[in-house]
């Protein structure tokens, strides 16, 4: 068998056992909020309401800043404070948001069991977060519970029928726990939705040949 390949241009395929897990070069998904402060307003009396709002907001940019530099564990700390002060603020959906940030942090760390708690919280405060269910997939899946990161699949699939994206790492996941055939039915609904799609293609090719 060979191991299957999540995404890049890579045209070069080991001989191997199949992946077991999602491979740690996915990244996790870094989904600021900034958009819910926007339709939010903040609780409590005037002005202190409106200060930790602002307060909340430059704790997210600098955490975005910091992670969009490589600087995970300064993002950590900035989304740490950020998911404080969205708690005074009180609005669920943007404590979600938070709780999504500060897993994406520590999940790009290498901390997968620490960002599970978060993004699990984030699903819990809101159902219909796909990114934190991406996230709770990726993981999931460095954890090497490939069981689990499916049923998020489906979640996402669900909120998403055409996410060509997690049909594909559906197909991948299924593929490591050996449903062939149901990994087939995923890769080919992921080639529907994106046609050109070479890493798909390939990876069906190694799921009919491999």
């Amino acid at each position: 068998m060979v191991n299957l390949i999540t995404h890049g241009s890579k045209n070069i395929v080991s001989d191997a056992l199949p992946v077991k897990s999602i491979p740690l070069n996915m990244g996790y998904s870094k989904v600021s909020g900034l958009g819910e402060l926007s339709s939010i307003k903040p609780k409590g009396k005037l002005p202190t309401g409106i200060e930790l709002f602002n307060k909340l907001k430059q704790l997210i940019i600098k955490g975005d800043e910091s992670f969009d530099n490589g600087a995970y564990l300064e993002a950590e700390k900035a989304y740490s404070a950020a998911l404080a002060q969205a708690k005074l603020v009180g609005e669920d959906k943007l404590i979600a948001g938070c709780c999504n940030l500060l897993g994406a942090a520590l999940g790009s760390q290498g901390k997968h069991k620490e960002a599970l708690v978060y993004f699990g919280r984030a699903v819990e405060l809101d159902p219909e977060f796909v990114a934190a269910w991406w996230n709770q997939t990726i993981a999931l899946g460095n954890l090497g519970k490939d069981a689990e990161a499916l049923t998020c699949l489906y979640r996402i699939l669900t909120l998403e029928a055409e996410n060509a994206d997690a049909w594909h790492i559906k197909g991948i996941i299924q593929y490591n726990l050996q449903r062939y055939e149901q990994a087939l039915e995923s890769f080919n609904k992921a080639l529907e939705l994106v046609p050109n799609s070479g890493i798909a293609w390939l990876n069906k090719g190694l799921t009919l040949f491999g």
